[in-house]
């Protein structure tokens, strides 16, 4: 297919004023691309004074004083957010009329940002100049992109008696690319969906080439690292396992080897730094790349991929649903009756496969006099269960109530309703622990937990445990330490976990639980696969996103081994969604794997992690 169908077209900015007149203001509206960098480069270019303003609380008096004078003196004015200032714009639209109306110098232009908001004033929309662009997509696009905003008087201005300075300038473009491109792997590209933007990329090059221009012997590259990584980028990055990755890719970037001949940004040698380092050679380079952005661009598997392409496809099956009127479900076009009595068939399955409460009183009896840690969490998940049975029996009887007309259906009610009607879990069930399962799944799963923590407490300390089936998995973790900890009268801020990866998924080939700690079931990798002959992590296979975790013990221990770069520190989630809430950090723990013969980046690049749940 012509190039002129597949690639991205970058904003020219200089087009745009080149059909710009001195009366008709420009609106930006805002994607997530600021185009605050590339409207100053075109005005110096253009060797005229441009002033931005960013609208807000006591900025109207000023932006007014700038228009009148930019108007009169022939300077550019832009005044971003306009958004913030709703009450003020029609003030604005009058001043503009005004200007307008005086003949305003001819070199005068007035830009304007403003993200799209319904109170925005439609005659002031109407009379202006509407400047989109969403952010390019795919690596090409962005290398483009960022290439397009230098010349060769930038790239050529630190002295440095070679091309060192280009070199890691274009080692510099492809991390930001990078960066960006790699949220469309979701939960294994970032934990959390980061919105790098082009001041990122101006302070680290600012960076980069002061750090250049004054080591021009001997590059302190840890020192480079850390300015580009956690002082730049990383002043966006809230989770510490995606402030990791973006400090592995630094480290792979920004290195002696950088500066060598047939530097490769992938292991393939497909992606690499062109030997010829001027604009030209640069841009021609980035010319020649494919439009399509295969996994190992990002040292990522193709499985990454698969689960990306699977996401959006749902994404997108949702959106079409929520095209449909209310009140109407594809079952109920089929003619499976009213979406009503759908519903109500739905509470009546639930209630049939719903489980009944843990005998707490009982197990209170049973234990009577034992209060190790253990026995605490016990007690604690049981309320807990029971407190999510009984609230979930009360909803069901009222949406029933409801659908038959014996009661009025609260706002509460009403999107009960619609979550079932969904084949979801509607999110008032959700208080007790996080989930990602359908209905159907999400009741299965409860009553396996409910089963095993009964089990748990009429009958036996289970040989192994489920950690997903607790509702704070890490108030279990703590308690394994408090009561190694009370036996060997040791400080428990001095313990942690050993873990000890056993040869067996099964846990009917335990024979007895462990003197210490305790071996942990039903855990899954994603991201990786487990070697079960040599012990180790290895890649996944074709289409398998996610495996089977053999048993682990989880042995407490008076000290912690020393980590090498064999030793992955895998972080262990309680499901899919890595960040979780505010509320509920999905985080539980960290888990020491081997990595088998690589070095543990390699999985942090990755994004390798243990779940405890995974989606249906």
């Amino acid at each position: 297919m012509d190039g002129r169908f597949v690639d991205s077209p970058p904003l020219n900015l200089e087009a745009v004023f080149n059909a710009s007149k001195n009366t008709i203001p420009l609106i930006f509206v805002l994607s997530k691309v600021d185009p605050t960098g590339q409207l100053m480069a075109l005005a110096s270019a253009k060797n005229v004074q441009a002033i931005a303003v960013a609208l807000g609380q006591g900025q109207s008096a000023r932006a007014e004083k700038l228009i009148r004078e930019g108007a009169r003196h022939g300077f550019w004015v832009f005044l971003a957010n306009c958004h913030l200032a709703l009450s003020w714009l029609p003030t604005m639209e009058k001043i503009i009329e005004e200007v307008t109306e005086s003949d305003p110098h001819e070199n005068f232009r007035l830009w304007l940002s403003s993200e799209p908001h319904p109170d925005f004033p439609i005659a002031l929309l109407q009379r202006s100049t509407k400047i989109t662009t969403e952010p390019p997509k795919g690596l090409k696009s962005n290398l483009q992109r960022l290439l397009l905003q230098h010349t060769d008087e930038d790239l050529n201005r630190v002295k440095c008696g070679d091309d060192r300075y280009r070199r890691l300038f274009f080692a510099l473009c492809w991390l930001h690319a990078v960066l960006l491109e790699r949220r469309k792997f979701k939960s294994v590209g970032w934990n959390v969906p980061y919105d790098f933007n082009d001041s990122d990329f101006l302070v680290s090059d600012n960076i980069l080439s002061i750090y250049v221009e004054q080591y021009s012997n001997d590059m302190p590259w840890e020192a480079l690292r850390y300015m580009i990584a956690d002082a730049c980028y990383g002043g966006r990055v809230t989770d510490d396992k995606d402030l990791r990755l973006l400090r592995v890719y630094c480290a792979d970037f920004f290195c002696p080897q950088a500066l060598q001949p047939d530097f490769s940004f992938s292991s393939s040698g497909t992606y690499y730094i062109p030997e010829d380092t001027t604009l030209t050679g640069l841009s021609n380079y980035v010319r020649d790349l494919s439009v399509i952005d295969p996994p190992e661009a990002f040292s990522q598997h193709v499985n990454a991929e698969i689960s990306s392409q699977i996401a959006d496809a749902e994404s997108l099956l949702s959106t079409l649903l929520l095209l449909q009127p209310p009140g109407t479900t594809v079952q109920s076009a089929g003619g499976a009756g009213k979406p009503e009595d759908q519903v109500y068939r739905i509470c009546e399955t639930v209630e049939q496969e719903w489980p009944a409460d843990i005998d707490y009183p009982l197990i209170v009896a049973r234990g009577e006099g034992d209060v190790s840690p253990l026995r605490v969490v016990l007690l604690q998940e049981v309320q807990r269960f029971n407190r999510l049975l009984q609230f979930v029996r009360e909803s069901l009887g009222s949406l029933k109530k409801g659908l038959v007309g014996l009661a009025v259906m609260s706002d509460e009610v009403e999107l009960v309703m619609q979550a079932l009607e969904k084949s979801k879990v509607p999110e008032a069930w959700k208080f007790a622990y996080p989930s990602v399962k359908s209905l159907s799944s999400w009741v299965l799963d409860l009553k396996e937990r409910v089963e095993f923590m009964s089990k748990w407490g009429l009958e036996r300390i289970p040989k192994v445990f489920w950690l997903g089936g607790f509702t704070y998995p890490s108030g279990f973790l703590t308690a394994l330490l408090q009561q190694f900890a009370r036996r060997n009268t040791l400080s428990i801020d001095t313990l942690n976990f050993d873990f000890l990866v056993q040869t067996t998924g099964d846990e009917n080939q335990i024979a007895q639980p462990p003197k210490e700690g305790a071996y942990i079931k039903k855990m899954y990798l994603e991201g990786a696969s487990w070697n079960w002959e040599s012990h180790c992590l290895r890649d996944s296979e074709p289409m398998k996103l996610i495996t089977d975790m053999p048993i682990i013990h989880f042995k407490p221990v008076a000290r912690r081994r020393a980590t090498t770069e064999t030793t992955y520190m895998c972080p262990l989630y309680m499901y899919p969604i890595r960040t979780g809430t505010r509320e509920r950090p999905s985080l539980v723990t960290i888990v020491e794997l081997k990595s088998g013969g690589v070095d543990s980046s390699f999985w942090v690049k990755r994004g390798t992690a243990l779940l405890l749940s995974k989606s249906d």
